[in-house]
């Protein structure tokens, strides 16, 4: 009787039918390794994934088809699963050389097994499968290619009852903050260069983000080299299982050019503010002032000239005098006055804001002002030359923000028909290394 043994038969082919449809709906290849002839056998869709034959071939023969630069992974996986008797199943991906000179990714899934016990227990047979993954693989390189280029740092994290976990990144840590990415990855990595004053305002806000679902926080991030850049990030929450989010997805950006341009803005903002205060009061001043000196010019006409009052008067009139120019100086900064120009004395311009630019520029800058005897005159706006002078030295004096020196010479030259004017700053250390200590500015 038979029966039973046909039965077997055709469950046995039953199985081996639906074995290969899954083989074939994965696309996968087979092959087996006999580790004491060491020859490996592959069957008709592994041996078109290395390009060999199906019959025995040499392990190697098979070998000389790896990629030169895959091939140590793959003899040290080979070695590991010789030596480890547990039979578990090992995988590695190596790109594979045909002989029309192609190259395609292969991910070889391997597994060994081992006869007999104890020192006696030996590999006998290597089996597994081959899967072409050069699709994938490229499609990798390409996001890879695409994401190093971009700006911008994508990242990925594990959410745990204890806080996130770093999980994956775009690999351009260094592009922004000169931490490569493994050092991106180690425990803490954020929170130490997070800017100080930062701190407690971004962890209650990343404590927030799982309720809140998405979150938008600027900060400071401390670079390698010591120096701190603006980041924007923004980070989502990636929906799991109802009611326990697992993961957060996230950007980072480098905003620090946008950053220093608001403040720029807000501190303009401010000058300009100050600037229509200044004109406004000057307006009135001058009023005043006109009002001053139109008595004192009635006065004096009444007055001896030898007179002990005609004395005060004149001194009067002199700190009235005076106090126009500062008025011409408040009109100037606020950019209020009308161009008039005339002939001046350029020193003469120069020693008048002198007093106004040692209160401006602070006790930490050292101003001289040396002033050229032959430096002549020119015809210029008085109040206008003042505002540019003003400007450079306020802009020399923000260029040394731990003090330094200002000079402002006045001298001849041959290449100009005018007495220029030359000022210069030099601070005691720069503020990074591509900027110079000294810099200069001529009229």
């Amino acid at each position: 009787d038979v029966t039973q043994l046909r039965a077997t038969a055709d469950a046995l082919r039953e199985s081996e039918r639906e074995m290969r449809l899954a083989l074939d709906a994965a696309q996968l290849g087979t092959w087996k390794h006999v580790v004491n002839t060491n020859e490996i056998f592959h069957d008709e869709r592994a041996s078109r994934h290395v390009d060999l034959p199906q019959g025995a071939v040499a392990a190697g023969v098979a070998m000389e088809r790896i990629h030169p630069d895959d091939r140590a992974a793959l003899q040290q996986t080979m070695a590991a699963m010789l030596a480890d008797d547990s039979e578990s199943t090992s995988v590695v991906e190596a790109r594979v050389l045909h002989a029309d000179g192609s190259e395609h990714w292969i991910a070889f899934h391997a597994r060994m097994l081992f006869e007999g016990e104890g020192p006696a227990r030996h590999p006998v047979l290597g089996f597994g499968t081959t899967q072409d993954i050069t699709a994938r693989k490229r499609a990798e390189q390409t996001i890879a290619r695409f994401m190093s280029a971009s700006p911008s740092v994508v990242y990925a994290l594990e959410l745990t009852a204890n806080g996130f976990n770093y999980k994956w990144s775009s690999g351009n840590e260094q592009a922004i903050t000169g931490w490569t990415s493994a050092e991106a990855a180690q425990p803490g990595w954020w929170l130490r260069n997070l800017h100080p004053d930062d701190r407690d305002r971004v962890v209650a806000a990343n404590a927030a983000l799982p309720a809140i679902d998405h979150l938008i926080v600027e900060f400071r991030f401390r670079c390698k080299d010591g120096h701190y850049v603006s980041i924007r990030d923004e980070k989502r929450v990636v929906p799991g299982q109802p009611g326990q989010p697992t993961e957060i997805v996230g950007s980072w950006s480098d905003v620090t050019d946008r950053v220093q341009l608001e403040d720029q803005l807000r501190q303009s903002q401010k000058l300009e503010a100050v600037g229509q205060l200044a004109g406004g009061i000057a307006h009135d001043f001058n009023n005043l002032l006109t009002v001053i000196a139109g008595n004192g010019e009635l006065l004096a006409q009444q007055l001896p000239p030898d007179s002990t009052e005609r004395q005060r008067l004149n001194e009067i009139r002199d700190a009235g005098r005076r106090a126009a120019g500062l008025t011409r100086q408040l009109l100037a900064f606020s950019r209020s006055q009308l161009l008039a120009p005339r002939v001046v004395e350029i020193n003469q311009v120069i020693g008048r804001v002198e007093a106004m630019l040692r209160r401006l520029i602070g006790e930490d800058v050292t101003l001289t002002c040396e002033l050229s005897p032959e430096a002549g005159h020119v015809k210029v706006d008085p109040g206008q030359l003042e505002q540019v002078v003003v400007n450079l030295a306020v802009n020399a004096r923000d260029a040394m923000p731990d003090g330094g020196h200002l000079a402002i010479s006045t001298r001849t030259s041959a290449r100009f028909s005018i007495a220029p004017v030359l000022i210069s700053g030099c601070g005691p250390r720069s503020r990074s290394a591509s900027e110079s200590t000294s810099s200069a500015a001529c009229l």
